[in-house]
């Protein structure tokens, strides 16, 4: 239990330090393209 978790938390920060970090174009992109895709499901 406590390995899964660990593991999860260091993927959340994994993915925060990419999302923070603006060389990692890739992951903008992606986050973009997610957060437009539920702005027109939402409208």
């Amino acid at each position: 239990m406590n390995d899964s978790s660990s593991a999860a938390r260091d993927w959340l920060r994994e993915l925060l330090i990419s999302i923070s970090v603006p060389r990692h174009r890739l992951g903008y992109t992606l986050i973009s393209l997610i957060v437009i895709g539920f702005t027109i499901r939402k409208s």
